[in-house]
């Protein structure tokens, strides 16, 4: 469910609702969310399951309070995957980019919108990270791979001002396969900036009761 791969730079939390369309199924997915960049990210989903998930430095932990039981995922490269469409407050920057690998190569204007391209450092699959801007906010994000196919196409509208920051509280992604594509809608319910994330949540450890399994990425 999760991409944490936007780096942010002030404390939010909030809570979504995210719609998951396939062919022939459609689900969904309610919560809330607290982000403390770049080191914690942390999700508790209320429903159709209880599960937490922490992302916190190299390690991302998913917790299932009812069974008791853990996954903890260990990589030496927490971005290691070039997958913006992120389910998190796009507040991108040059500097952000380059700590996920990412480099500006071109910028160009499309009908009204700039536009920005971004390359990975290292060769890749991904050839493109497309945004385009309107009124200095970000209106699409797209993921292109050598071919020129689009891989991934985000949306992002209804934006509101929380703090001094202007955030989109509805996020479309359209993953495109050669099967067929799925989309994902999220939308944010109040989001505030906070102080600090609590220390019920930066300390979180998984019971030591619980059944864990260990997977190194």
């Amino acid at each position: 469910m999760v991409n944490l791969l936007i780096i942010l730079t002030t404390i939010f939390s909030g809570s979504f609702i995210q719609v998951n369309v396939n062919n022939t199924t459609k689900d969904s997915i309610e919560g809330r969310f607290y982000m403390n960049p770049p080191s914690i990210s942390y999700i508790h989903v209320d429903y159709p399951v209880n599960q937490i998930l922490l992302n916190n430095k190299d390690t991302l932990i998913i917790y299932y309070p009812e069974s008791n039981e853990a996954f903890k995922i260990v990589t030496e490269n927490p971005v290691s995957e070039v997958d913006a469409s992120g389910n998190f407050l796009p507040i991108l920057n040059d500097e952000m980019f380059n700590k996920m690998g990412l480099i500006l190569v071109k910028k160009d204007y499309e009908e009204g919108y700039f536009i920005k391209y971004y390359s990975p450092i290292k060769k890749a699959p991904i050839k493109y990270l497309k945004l385009s801007f309107k009124k200095n906010l970000i209106y699409t994000m797209e993921i292109i791979d050598q071919k020129d196919n689009i891989l991934r196409k985000s949306y992002f509208d209804c934006y509101n001002l929380v703090e001094d920051k202007n955030i989109p509280f509805y996020l479309k992604t359209i993953t495109y396969t050669k099967e067929d594509s799925s989309v994902k809608i999220v939308k944010y319910i109040d989001i505030v900036k906070i102080d600090n994330v609590p220390d019920s949540i930066k300390n979180f450890e998984i019971p030591e009761n619980a059944e864990i399994k260990v997977v190194e990425w």
